[in-house]
C-alpha cells in the first residue's frame, strides 16, 4: 500500500459528512425492524430508517471539495465505522490525528438502537459518510452545507503517529484492530 505523508498540524482540519453508524443502522433495521418497533418507539425506528436512507442516497460531490481546497483528501468510511476510517486514513497518509467524539455527527435514534443492542455506534459500518482533510475547514463546511449535506469539523491532523479520540478531559487511542459491530449479529442480511 502506498503511504503518502501529508502536511500535518492543526492547520489540517478533519471534516466528517453524514452520520456515524449510518449504513450499519440501515442493515440492522432491514433485519430487526419488527423487534425494534416492539421494544423502542415506532416513530424513532421509522425516523432512523428515513434518515439512514437519505444519507445513503446522498453522495459527496468531490468537485465541490476540490473547488474549496484542491489539496483536500477525501476518504470514504465503511466497515468498522468512523473509528476505523479515522485509523485507516491516518495510516494511509502517515499522520496522527485528534478527533473529538462529541463533534462526530451521530443521530439520537442511532444511539438508542445501538444502546438496545449494546454496540458502539462509532465502530458500526458507516458507508455514506466521508472524512475530508482540508486546510480550509470553515470554507469547506459552508460549501458542503450549501448542498444540503450534514457535516462537521471533528478534529485535526497531528505531527505524530497518535490516533486519539477525546471526550472532554479523557483521551483514548484508536485501536488498529477495530472489528465492525455488525459481526456481533452473525448472519445479518445486507
Amino acid at each position: 500500500m502506498l503511504r503518502k505523508k501529508i502536511l500535518t498540524g492543526k492547520e489540517i482540519d478533519i471534516i466528517m459528512t453524514g452520520y456515524a453508524a449510518n449504513s450499519g443502522i440501515s442493515c440492522i433495521l432491514h433485519n430487526y425492524e419488527i423487534e425494534l418497533k416492539e421494544n423502542l418507539s415506532a416513530g424513532l425506528v421509522d425516523n432512523a430508517k428515513k434518515v439512514s436512507d437519505e444519507v445513503l442516497n446522498t453522495k459527496l460531490d468531490i468537485t465541490i471539495a476540490n473547488s474549496v481546497d484542491s489539496s483536500a483528501i477525501v476518504y470514504s468510511a465503511g466497515e468498522g465505522g468512523i473509528f476505523k476510517a479515522l485509523w485507516d486514513m491516518a495510516e494511509k497518509y502517515c499522520t496522527g490525528l485528534v478527533a473529538d467524539i462529541k463533534k462526530i455527527p451521530v443521530r439520537q435514534e442511532y444511539i438508542e438502537i445501538c444502546e438496545y443492542y449494546n454496540i458502539n455506534p462509532y465502530m458500526l459500518e458507516a458507508e455514506g459518510s466521508y472524512l475530508i482533510m482540508t486546510k480550509s475547514g470553515n470554507r469547506m463546511l459552508r460549501a458542503l452545507r450549501n448542498t444540503g449535506m450534514n457535516c462537521a469539523v471533528i478534529g485535526y491532523t497531528a505531527d505524530n503517529n497518535d490516533r486519539i479520540i477525546v471526550n472532554g478531559d479523557e483521551k483514548r487511542y484508536i485501536d488498529s484492530r477495530i472489528e465492525d459491530e455488525l459481526k456481533k449479529f452473525g448472519g445479518i442480511v445486507r
